[in-house]
């Protein structure tokens, strides 16, 4: 709920109160409780977890790739005790990099896919000063948006539809 109110955008303030023991009983919040509704709000509000696997990946690409060039170098240097082992592993771990990376990638495009389906506006006007008003139930702009259109020639998005009805 603070995200959302955040997200809203409604002026914030604090109070301070002193809050009083618990009258009667005990709380039916557990900590497994809490902590499943801390992660609701952590990732209903966010999408930092899916970027954050983003890097993850990128930086074990980059640790897999130091291992691999270090491995070439010392088989080269010192030969091949076991062969096979240094382009296998490199092999592996390049390949697990790339998954968890693209891994990344993917929940990035989930997320994006997330807040276009939650049906958000992109942004919240507090107050208009001589805006139309659009009736989303009789789908036309109001009749304040015509009068205003005409009289200063300005095209407010609506007011043809709303002329033709």
């Amino acid at each position: 709920m603070k995200g959302l109110f955040a997200w809203v955008g409604f002026k914030q303030t604090s109070v301070e109160y002193r809050r009083e023991e618990r009258s009667a009983g005990t709380t039916k919040w557990r900590y497994w409780s809490l902590w499943n509704f801390a992660l609701d709000g952590i990732t209903g509000s966010s999408t930092v977890l899916l970027r954050v696997w983003t890097y993850i990946g990128a930086v074990i690409a980059l640790i897999s790739l130091i291992y691999a060039a270090w491995l070439v170098f010392r088989t080269i240097i010192q030969g091949n005790e076991v062969p096979g082992y240094a382009s296998l592993m490199v092999a592996i771990l390049f390949l697990g990099a790339m998954n968890v990376a693209a891994t990344g990638i993917l929940g990035e495009y989930v997320g994006r896919i997330y807040n276009e389906v939650r049906n958000r506006p992109l942004y919240l006007v507090r107050e208009t000063h001589g805006m139309p008003r659009y009736n989303q139930e009789r789908d036309q702009w109001s009749v304040a948006s015509i009068t205003a259109s005409k009289k200063s020639k300005q095209s407010t998005g609506g007011s043809g539809r709303a002329e033709a009805s």
